[in-house]
């Protein structure tokens, strides 16, 4: 039973006896502290000074209605409950006191007084529940209203009957009342057939649903929200209401997104990628590492083969020097191929990013284009020396011949003066060969079918094959047409073939092929890859013994040979790259050691 010693009552009753009666049972019940006033107007004045926990009064004062003072005592202290006592039955009365506040009403019939405890008991109970239950009413109209999520009820069809201050500022509105008389299926979802959903779905799972919608605040932004929201019935079991919550997730989804995007990244990139932890173990590599692993011939466990070998140190002083040095760059070589390396150190979470890409053909393509500036420049030098020399040899010819005629024949020094001819002649075909390779020579390009081309040249230079030497031709079918010069054509082909038979000690196959090409791979077009496109393509194959790999890169070099002493002047493909280039084409070579050699021409098609 509840203790109520401490209680605080304020007795009005204007008869003395019966104040008399109500105080000493009270006293005797409770062991209150109790104040007694006979009048309304001195009830008011302590009021004014004093709080009490209950208020006994009566009905009838002699200057002031109880209901009157009833209604007073609510305004002045709404917390404080009130009994009201009467000497009449009246039930008018009754209803007007419980309308006007008070807590419960008995009627001064025989032996009343004794009812007056239980009735205060059952108004202190009902007023501390009443209190409580205004607590938390209160407690929770804060949480709903401080609460970062939306909270909202809302009628089925389609208007908020409440929304807090987070739902508000959420869907951009100034106050809860705006947002009240929005019309949700029409002014807020930009698909309204989706609201139609959500009601349908709600209604018939009891536990309620959850989607994810795309609403428009009031200025039209979209804004993607994670709704929560279930159904509220009455008594017989009509949908009353829905109530639930609103998540704003515009900024997570763009998040998610920005993170799915960079997860990709690695998946999606053709180089290495490879994350370390400080020990030097691989925590992650992504698919293009597994990819040139299995081009290996390896398994994802054999993983370290394609990274440097002092791996564990490396990220071990990097993380240590990671301040002042969070780059590194690395080169492996792994079956052949090169990979180059930036290691990068992320200190903080003790972890190193590795970015690996294969240079093989970048490194290939820097030598040949290294290559072909040394050949340009030794062409520029070797055309200004040949141009020159090529002047000084036109008349060693012309006074020898001069010689000749003015000795006869029968002269003794007319051989030796033939032979000063012949030996200016030769030195005027090597320089012509080397003002070719140099581009200097003048050409007259037409418009020609490479086939027809090679047919005329063919029929000259087959009568001076070898005899154990076959030439084979497979030229391809409706050729376009390339821009050329043929006699320089002829050049190129009968150095090829010429190359070609002594490649073979004078037996063999030559195998001759036309095609058409618009192939663009970087080992095709190493020399010129600009100007990757349409292509007429002239290939000639030899079964001889083939081109070291430390040679293959020297060819084209002007006086470089591979015959032996006095069988060549050095000049024949380095005349042929003249030529090639001099038309726009490209020349390319693959050789192995006992497996022959091919070359390939690339003329531009018109």
């Amino acid at each position: 039973m509840k203790d109520y010693s401490d209680l605080r009552i304020l007795v009005v009753e204007d008869d003395p006896d019966h104040a008399q009666l109500l105080t000493h049972r009270l006293r005797r019940e409770f062991a209150a502290d109790l104040t007694h006033f006979a009048t309304a107007t001195a009830a008011l004045a302590v009021l004014e000074q004093f709080s009490f926990d209950l208020i006994l009064l009566d009905y009838s004062l002699p200057d002031l209605n109880g209901l009157e003072l009833l209604r007073r005592c609510r305004a002045a202290h709404p917390e404080v409950p009130v009994l009201m006592i009467t000497g009449q039955g009246d039930e008018r009365i009754a209803v007007q006191a419980m309308k006007l506040g008070a807590s419960d009403y008995l009627v001064k019939a025989k032996d009343y007084s004794a009812a007056v405890p239980h009735a205060i008991r059952r108004t202190l109970e009902k007023s501390a529940l009443q209190r409580r239950l205004g607590e938390t009413e209160s407690r929770y109209q804060r949480l709903v209203q401080n609460a970062l999520m939306g909270i909202f009820q809302a009628a089925p069809e389609g208007r908020f009957l409440m929304a807090n201050e987070a739902l508000v500022k959420m869907l951009g509105y100034n106050s809860e009342e705006e947002l009240l008389s929005v019309d949700i299926r029409q002014d807020l979802f930009l698909n309204p057939e989706e609201f139609d959903e959500l009601g349908r779905k709600v209604a018939e799972r009891e536990d309620g649903c959850e989607a994810v919608y795309t609403l428009r605040k009031k200025d039209g932004t979209p804004i993607v929200v994670k709704k929560s929201a279930r159904a509220v019935r009455d008594a017989e079991g009509r949908l009353s209401h829905l109530e639930g919550f609103m998540q704003d997730i515009t900024q997570q989804q763009r998040a998610e997104s920005e993170s799915r995007r960079l997860a990709n990244f690695p998946k999606l990139s053709p180089h290495f990628i490879l994350e370390l932890n400080e020990w030097g173990g691989v925590r992650y590599f992504n698919p293009a590492t597994a990819e040139f692993l299995q081009s290996c011939g390896k398994t994802t466990e054999e993983v370290y083969v394609i990274l440097p070998p002092d791996l564990a140190d490396l990220c071990r002083d990097m993380l240590a020097a990671a301040a002042t040095a969070p780059v590194l760059h690395r080169e492996v070589h792994v079956e052949g191929r090169i990979i180059f390396y930036e290691f990068h150190a992320i200190a903080d979470e003790r972890i190193i990013h590795a970015h690996g890409l294969d240079v093989t053909e970048q490194r290939e393509l820097e030598q040949q284009l290294q290559q072909a500036q040394q050949l340009e420049s030794i062409g520029r030098l070797a055309g200004g020396i040949a141009h020159d020399f090529n002047n000084l040899l036109m008349g060693i010819i012309g006074y020898a011949s001069l010689i000749k005629d003015e000795l006869g024949a029968q002269d003794r020094h007319y051989n030796d003066i033939c032979e000063i001819e012949n030996a200016a002649q030769r030195a005027s075909e090597i320089t012509r060969q080397l003002l070719l390779y140099s581009r200097r020579a003048a050409g007259q390009p037409v418009e020609v079918n490479l086939n027809d081309v090679i047919a005329v040249a063919l029929d000259a230079l087959s009568h001076g094959l070898p005899p154990g030497v076959r030439l084979r031709q497979e030229l391809g079918d409706d050729l376009p047409a390339v821009l050329l010069d043929p006699m320089q054509f002829h050049q190129v082909l009968s150095n090829l073939i010429d190359n070609a038979c002594e490649a073979m000690s004078q037996e063999g196959e030559v195998v001759l092929q036309t095609y058409f090409s618009e192939r663009q791979e970087s080992d095709v077009l190493t020399q010129t890859p600009e100007k990757a496109g349409r292509f007429v393509v002239v290939a000639l194959r030899d079964s001889g013994v083939g081109i070291a790999a430390d040679k293959l890169q020297l060819i084209f070099e002007p006086f470089y040979s591979t015959k032996h002493v006095g069988k060549g002047s050095g000049l024949g493909l380095a005349t042929a790259y003249g030529i090639v280039r001099t038309h726009g084409g490209v020349i390319h070579v693959k050789s192995e050691p006992g497996k022959g050699t091919e070359f390939r021409l690339y003329f531009p098609a018109v």
